[in-house]
């Protein structure tokens, strides 16, 4: 039972889980394309195609989520603004006349998560949501890089917003680093692929019919 009252409680649980959810691709991408050469020396050496069509579209879904989780509470043309669960919505659900102290700290966090995330927003607008057409023909005008440093730092400062608000009421934190969840992550494809490498190196590469 959350002592959190039903005007942000409503917001949190929401972005809760997609918080936590954005920390879980992370762990898979990491796992993945993150941890050594090696692995990623195995990747290509099974599927090289496939595995880097997987990492863009794991990357730009990251990019996307981000993206939304730091958009404005309400998005659209002029025409057509819809309410929209970010970020911002949450920490302007905090009223500064009920919780003067808990205010400025969301704030201050939410300057942080918006600094760190406009290079990945950016790229968000101008690639991955759109073509854009002035940054498709330049040679000048670069969209910024995204790294490994800067997704780590966001998902860091979004974790210190949404435990300032848990901690405030109920005087407790949630930590987003994940155990690895048995039989379905990251690893577990790495284990069989290394398997996999293993019996080809020993018996050779075996031709097989493919059907559809």
């Amino acid at each position: 039972m959350t002592n959190m009252p039903n005007e942000i409680r409503e917001e949190y649980e929401f972005l809760e889980q997609e918080v936590g959810w954005l920390h879980v691709k992370w762990q898979f991408y990491l796992q993945l394309f993150g941890t050594d050469e090696k692995r990623v020396e195995l990747l290509n050496d099974v599927a090289p195609i496939f595995f880097r069509v997987c990492q863009d579209v794991m990357l730009d879904d990251l990019i996307i989520s981000f993206s939304r989780l730091t958009d404005d509470p309400k998005t659209g043309d002029r025409s057509t603004r819809r309410e929209s669960f970010s970020l911002l919505r949450l920490v302007n659900s905090v009223d500064p006349a009920h919780y003067p102290d808990l205010r400025p700290k969301v704030q201050n966090c939410w300057k942080q998560v918006i600094n760190v995330c406009q290079p990945i927003r950016t790229q968000a607008a101008r690639r991955v949501r759109h073509n854009d057409w002035a940054t498709l023909k330049s040679t000048t005008d670069l969209l910024p890089g995204i790294n490994r440093s800067m997704i780590e730092d966001a998902l860091k400062y979004i974790s210190e917003l949404m435990n300032a608000i848990l901690e405030y009421f109920d005087k407790i934190t949630h930590s987003y680093e994940l155990v690895r969840p048995a039989g379905i992550d990251g690893e577990v494809l790495i284990y069989h692929l290394e398997k996999l490498q293993k019996y080809y190196e020993r018996y050779g590469d075996v031709d097989s019919e493919v059907t559809y």
